[in-house]
């Protein structure tokens, strides 16, 4: 009678045991469906409040599970040091701020979301089958921008030497994004990892629809007449290069074949494409009036620098806008639109103080040296090799796009974080092949 009574109770524990698994399992789908949601809606800003509602049912879902399986120890990350060393100086910038509480809504809504959607990816993006599932996500988004700026390109008669004018105002096609500088972002950070439909299917329509949207998204990079982007794209095809498999001298050819490709674009490219519809007699009216595209970024440069050295350790308060509220010269007339630094770096520096900076420079250095490990120690041709590519060439050309403007923020800078955490989240690293992470 004992033993029945035993094999009763284990028979019912092992019951709810099953019960248990099958309901985290389903929040786990739950979730990764949210993250689908969350990034194919991401780049549409008329639909902005699905990002946020998708992040919230994620949340829900994490603590559903954590409450069913009694288990709340997040996946580890090995980047949980630079999350909380950047925050620190974020919090601290609160203090002297200017606008204390724009800095404090800044504050939860480019960082702590950011942070949260890191954290949530990483612990439902598991598995490769999930990853394939949001990188799907991904591509399909991704079609439906570049259809919708392409056919709103056709159809309302644009030109392929000069920008759209709207309202009196020049700006590239931005589909469904909020306008081309935004769009063109959006293109330059998601276009490594399009082509994963080459790595997991080799069949050919795989093969011709990889490319067909990498040349899409090309096209339509080159449509938003942002020179910035331009020059993050440019810049992630020559890393591309040097990433390849391959002797020396192939990589040296391809190297040369590029840039002299890039110079007789130069050459050969109308006036009109290159400095849009500024009128100048000569390159140095150009690059030293102020009232010029590239004139006036070079005295914005040259006074913010200015301000960060007489202002090393105070920054002006985390958020775009804080030096501006802070600072008179980006509210005067001749700045032009020149508001802010036109420099992620800058504006940084601008906002946290200089060791603020060192710091986000310090969570880039750590993520990419995470990437490049990753990339060399997995196996050539898996998923998880090709998204450590990916992520490093992400980084390259977010990082030189936004050395001429600063559209690390909002849904861009949610996109950069959301993929970087996909890569994490596929690799298991060790504590011995990684000890960098730990420290």
């Amino acid at each position: 009678m004992i033993t029945d009574c035993g094999l009763l109770n284990q028979q019912r524990t092992t019951d709810n045991g099953q019960r248990t698994s099958c309901w985290a399992f389903r929040l786990d789908q739950i979730a990764l469906g949210f993250l689908i949601i969350l990034v194919v809606s991401l780049p549409i800003a008329s639909i902005s409040s699905i990002r946020d509602i998708s992040l919230g049912f994620v949340f829900l879902c994490w603590l559903s599970k954590g409450i069913l399986i009694h288990h709340w120890r997040p996946r580890p990350t090995r980047l949980e040091a630079a999350w909380i060393i950047y925050g620190a100086f974020v919090v601290l910038s609160l203090f002297t701020a200017v606008d204390p509480r724009y800095s404090l809504n800044e504050f939860r809504g480019e960082y702590l979301k950011n942070f949260l959607l890191f954290m949530l990816v990483v612990q439902f993006v598991t598995t490769e089958k999930r990853a394939k599932a949001v990188l799907l996500g991904i591509t399909a988004g991704n079609l439906i921008m570049v259809s919708v700026g392409i056919a709103e390109f056709f159809s309302q008669g644009g030109s392929l030497i000069t920008r759209l004018q709207v309202k009196g105002f020049a700006s590239g096609w931005g589909s469904l994004h909020s306008g081309g500088g935004t769009y063109s972002t959006y293109l330059i950070t998601v276009f490594p990892f399009l082509l994963w439909l080459m790595v997991v299917w080799k069949k050919w329509w795989a093969q011709a629809l990889a490319i067909t949207l990498a040349a899409a998204n090309v096209f339509s990079l080159y449509i938003t007449f942002q020179r910035g982007a331009w020059v993050g794209f440019l810049m992630m095809v020559a890393a591309a290069i040097f990433l390849i498999p391959g002797k020396k001298w192939i990589k040296a050819t391809c190297l040369t074949v590029f840039l002299v490709s890039i110079g007789s674009g130069l050459c050969l490219a109308p006036t009109q494409t290159l400095i849009h519809e500024e009128k100048v007699q000569s390159l140095d009216q150009l690059i030293m009036e102020p009232e010029k595209s590239i004139g006036g970024r070079f005295t914005t440069w040259r006074v913010s620098l200015e301000y960060l050295v007489d202002n090393p350790f105070k920054g002006a308060g985390f958020g775009r806008r804080s030096p501006y509220k802070k600072y008179d010269y980006y509210k005067r007339k001749e700045s032009g639109l020149y508001w802010h630094a036109h420099n992620m770096f800058l504006n940084l520096g601008l906002e946290l103080g200089l060791p603020g900076l060192l710091a986000f420079i310090f969570f880039l250095a750590r993520l990419l040296w995470l990437g490049w490990r990753s990339y060399q120690r997995s196996p050539p041709g898996g998923l998880p090799h090709f998204l450590a590519g990916a992520m490093l060439l992400m980084i390259v050309a977010v990082v030189f796009r936004n050395m001429f403007d600063d559209f690390f923020v909002d849904d861009t800078a949610m996109l950069f974080w959301f993929l970087a955490a996909v890569v994490v989240a596929v690799h298991e690293l060790k504590a011995e092949d990684y000890f960098f992470f730990y420290l």
